[in-house]
């Protein structure tokens, strides 16, 4: 994953998982789930997103920083804080 556009290039059904495992709450849950799900608009249509989080969005930040967290743990040591 590209951390300089790591907004564009989430990968939405692990960051779907992940959500699950730390929003426990279910109406943030459904909420964040369907943040993911907002699409784009191309000539004159909207499109699903297949990849990355929403573009422009308050909650994209967080999006990036519980998805690069996950990448950090996954190579232990590797990753300074």
């Amino acid at each position: 994953m590209d951390c300089k556009s790591s907004c564009t290039s989430l990968p939405p059904r692990k960051l779907r998982k992940l959500l699950t495992k730390r929003i426990t709450e279910g109406r943030r849950l459904k909420l964040s789930k369907q943040t993911l799900q907002v699409g784009v608009w191309e000539q004159g249509q909207g499109k699903p997103p297949r990849i990355g989080g929403p573009q422009g969005s308050p909650i994209s930040p967080l999006y990036s920083n519980i998805y690069l967290n996950l990448m950090c743990n996954s190579f232990g040591g590797l990753c300074r804080h």
